[in-house]
């Protein structure tokens, strides 16, 4: 079974990245829920399960599940983000070190479905995320808010056995997604 992917403006523009030359990008996962728990109790179980099976292999896992996200997710966002940018030739670029930025993309990310591939079987998984910008100088303010929905968190190929890897490719098709909607929403063209 796959998901399809789908990108909804919940209010405001990103009209004021017309002119700029970079945004920074800020990634969230408060309140984020994992299957059908929250992202805590989901932690415990997955901890507890595999350290159950090896002592030390959950607490591992649990370390690695966070890691996880600055080592693989955030990248492959931001790679794919900005090849898209490029790609539509957008004057952007997106970076989590652009400090120095007007304007800040904040990625919150809201639910992920890890799904599975043991080989005779998989269900692939997806990621979803609400996306806003702020002005740096203003960060409560939010300027737009777009969501994207159940990106896929497969590969094309079958091989996604690995459960960061799949959760990844969520993070590189959001980031790709976000790229093209800037680009034909009427405010990504003013860029």
């Amino acid at each position: 079974m796959g998901f399809s992917i789908r990108t909804v403006l919940k209010n405001g523009d990103f009209a004021a990245l017309q002119g700029q030359s970079d945004v920074q990008l800020q990634f969230t996962y408060d309140g984020m829920t994992v299957g059908k728990f929250t992202e805590e109790n989901y932690v415990k179980k997955k901890t507890a399960e595999y350290n159950e099976k090896e002592k030390g292999r959950g607490d591992e896992w649990a370390a690695k599940w966070v890691a996880a996200r600055t080592e693989m997710y955030e990248p492959k966002f931001e790679e794919l983000l900005n090849e898209r940018l490029a790609k539509e030739k957008l004057n952007l670029k997106a970076s989590r070190n652009a400090s120095g930025a007007t304007y800040f993309l904040k990625v919150h990310t809201t639910e992920t479905e890890p799904g599975f591939n043991i080989g005779i079987t998989r269900q692939p998984g997806f990621v979803t995320a609400t996306i806003t910008l702020h002005e740096s100088a203003s960060p409560e303010a939010v300027l737009g808010e777009v969501e994207i929905q159940r990106a896929p968190a497969q590969t094309g190929m079958g091989m996604d056995f690995d459960t960061g890897g799949r959760i990844a490719e969520g993070y590189a098709k959001m980031g790709k997604e976000l790229g093209a909607w800037l680009k034909k929403s009427d405010w990504g063209r003013k860029l």
